[in-house]
């Protein structure tokens, strides 16, 4: 029997390393990526399901508010009216009766309400379930406008609201030429601010019938009242200070008993005072 102990191999024969080769086949790790995969695809159906319903339950939930009766307008609240007379107010609402609250266009109906010449504001907004309420500010009126073929109403930032004819006010007069009025809007004479500022001060003093007041523009410089018989020509500007003298001269005046015909307060030094004989 040989002894193969001592027998020497061959180099080409021999391995190249004599370490032990190990190889593992791992075929748990891609059953749980597949599955992993598998579970994913589910939960993104699973979400598309879910949206889709929500969407759905959203379109259908979306159609009985904009068709339920519940919700169709009954009856407009309209608040703030002083003026307007009841054919200007069933003319703002008409459009709104039968319609769905929710379809109801506020800022267009806003925007129709402020189109009147009385209404200087309005703020339109829904009362659920079937109501509209509307509320209006009204212009004011402060003075009458006299432009030689006509007589209007202005509130205080010279907007005109409506032609009135010859029927008497309580509101004083003012006299000035302008062209191309037209209600609704503001009076572009020169001068018209500045005179309805100095109604205001007037306003303001006392003792004034305002009713009984006419301003008369003589020109762009030039302010001219006419009050109880008497003519006061004031200028222009510094209107509070020249009233403060007007009233001093005029006491004078009746301390005096003398009766006059006017006072010219147009220079800032000095008063004439035209005495009737």
């Amino acid at each position: 029997m040989k002894d193969y102990k001592n027998v020497t191999v061959p180099r080409k024969y021999r391995a190249q390393s004599s370490g032990t080769i190990v190889r593992r086949v791992n075929r748990g790790r891609r059953s749980r990526s597949r599955a992993s995969k598998a579970a994913g695809t589910f939960l993104q159906f699973l979400s598309a399901m879910v949206l889709l319903g929500t969407l759905t339950l959203g379109w259908f939930g979306y159609q009985w508010f904009l068709h339920a009766d519940v919700f169709r307008v009954a009856g407009v609240d309209v608040k703030g009216v002083r003026h307007l007379g009841e054919k200007d107010i069933r003319a703002m609402v008409s459009g709104f009766t039968g319609k769905n609250t929710f379809l109801v266009d506020l800022d267009d109906a806003a925007r129709t309400a402020r189109a009147h010449p009385w209404v200087k504001e309005a703020r339109v907004y829904r009362s659920l379930p079937n109501r509209v309420s509307i509320v209006l500010t009204e212009r004011v009126p402060r003075a009458v406008l006299d432009n030689g073929s006509g007589r209007y109403l202005l509130d205080d930032g010279g907007v005109v609201i409506e032609k009135i004819g010859r029927r008497g006010t309580p509101f004083p007069v003012v006299k000035i030429r302008a062209r191309n009025v037209r209600v609704g809007e503001r009076v572009a004479a020169e001068k018209m601010a500045e005179t309805l500022a100095f109604l205001d001060t007037l306003s303001a003093r006392g003792g004034w019938r305002m009713s009984d007041v006419v301003v008369k523009v003589d020109t762009p410089e030039s302010l001219t009242v006419h009050y109880g018989g008497h003519t006061f020509r004031l200028g222009s500007g510094h209107y509070e200070e020249k009233l403060q003298r007007l009233s001093e001269v005029l006491s004078d005046v009746k301390r005096r008993g003398l009766t006059f015909a006017y006072v010219d307060l147009r220079s800032d030094r000095q008063v004439a005072v035209k005495i009737k004989r």
